[in-house]
């Protein structure tokens, strides 16, 4: 018994010695003259020879009660432990291994995607997105919804992927986030943390500054490739230093809105804000970078909106990407399955590698020693003798004035 421990916390021990001694001076002073019930009597000789009752024996017990629990308490608030050493026998070798500083060694078969595609979705917030369309799937009765609610549903189903909407999914593919209407915004940069990504999506919601309002959609694909390009060149340091690295095969954006190239009339002297479509087209071929574009505004359509979709469609196709037109939630479906269909590469990493996980036990902290809290028992204790003395002082000793 000689290994047992006692340990306190010192501000426990501090905090208790202050609250008693702050106890004790206002008992001394504060306290009242004794003036107890008693009797004047001549002779108390007679009294004396009396038997005691039980009552007169027990009396102050309540007032123990009280002294008692105070002491319970504050040893309470000094939080002791008690380190108690476990026995081990000689013949319980499993017991006495337990006891010792162990390891335990497992081979786990674990996925690490160390290659793939790279993919930014590109997606108008402006004030227009707020307008309603005709949502319905197959499976799903029709219901009225925003376009920017259409599109976070079928951008959240690309990424995680969806059987039943022929989607299979970016388990090993890095995909980022990037909303845009006067500027663009990097909200996630290129990640495998594919829930993050679609946490964010979540919250993804037009703008509603006026000050915001904009459709830079050539300065949305300029400052994304400038990203991508950023991200592939620091990709290939790392390959260099011989580090662990994501193998970048190829760099997608696939940009969506429902609109025209409408830079804000407040970037007038901000060429890079104004930069065309066809302009930042260019620089993203240069990157190596394909380009999808999808415009869910139908009104595109119309012969006299006919050269900007002509100006969308070529930027989209001088890249190696393509421009798509969608005109309700069935389109937009079926754009996103085109586009996940096309989007596939043969060189993944996928490898299952074996890691080796181990567990280490320290006998110190875990194997040669319990551990008690008597912070709960020392309260228990301290309650019940305060219940005690209440139920003696309302009861069998109550007091009569």
């Amino acid at each position: 018994m000689q290994n047992i421990h006692l340990q306190i916390s010192q501000w426990g021990l501090l905090f208790g010695l202050l609250v008693l001694s702050s106890t004790l001076f206002l008992y001394w002073r504060y306290r009242k003259n004794n003036n107890s019930p008693s009797i004047l009597y001549s002779d108390t000789d007679a009294i004396e020879s009396l038997e005691k009752s039980w009552r007169i024996q027990i009396i102050s017990m309540p007032t123990w009660c009280k002294k008692i629990a105070f002491i319970l308490f504050i040893l309470a608030l000094c939080d002791p432990v008690l380190q108690i050493p476990i026995q081990k026998g000689n013949s319980n070798l499993a017991e006495e291994n337990s006891t010792a500083p162990s390891s335990q060694k497992g081979m786990e078969n674990t996925h690490i995607p160390t290659e793939g595609l790279a993919i930014y979705f590109i997606l108008d917030q402006s004030g227009s997105m707020r307008e309603e369309i005709d949502f319905s799937i197959q499976g799903l009765r029709s219901k009225r919804v925003t376009r920017i609610d259409a599109l976070k549903f079928f951008t959240s189903q690309f990424i995680s992927g969806n059987k039943e909407l022929g989607l299979k999914g970016r388990q090993d593919d890095l995909v980022g986030l990037v909303a845009f209407a006067r500027i663009p915004k990097i909200i996630t940069p290129l990640t495998l943390d594919h829930e993050e990504v679609k946490r964010q999506l979540h919250t993804f919601a037009p703008v509603s500054n006026p000050i915001e309002e904009g459709t830079a959609i050539g300065y949305a694909i300029y400052k994304t490739a400038h990203t991508i390009a950023a991200t592939e060149h620091f990709s290939r340091e790392l390959q260099g230093e011989d580090k662990p690295a994501y193998d970048i095969k190829s760099t997608v954006m696939v940009l969506v809105t429902d609109g025209l190239q409408n830079p804000s009339s407040e970037d007038l002297d901000h060429p890079l804000r104004r930069i065309r479509v066809e302009e930042a087209a260019e620089f993203a071929k240069e990157k190596g970078i394909k380009l999808y574009i999808i415009n869910i505004q139908p009104a595109i359509d119309f012969p006299n909106l006919r050269a900007e979709r002509d100006s969308q469609k070529q930027s989209a196709e001088l890249t190696g990407g393509k421009f798509f037109l969608a005109s309700d939630t069935q389109s937009l479906h079926r754009i996103y399955r085109v586009i996940d269909g096309l989007e596939r590469t043969k060189h993944y990493g996928t490898n299952k590698y074996q890691v080796t996980v181990e567990e280490s036990v320290s006998a110190v902290d875990k194997g040669q020693h319990t551990e008690i809290f008597l912070y709960t028992y020392l309260t228990v204790a301290a309650m019940l003798l305060l219940l005690i003395a209440i139920l003696l002082e309302t009861t069998l000793l109550k007091r009569v004035p």
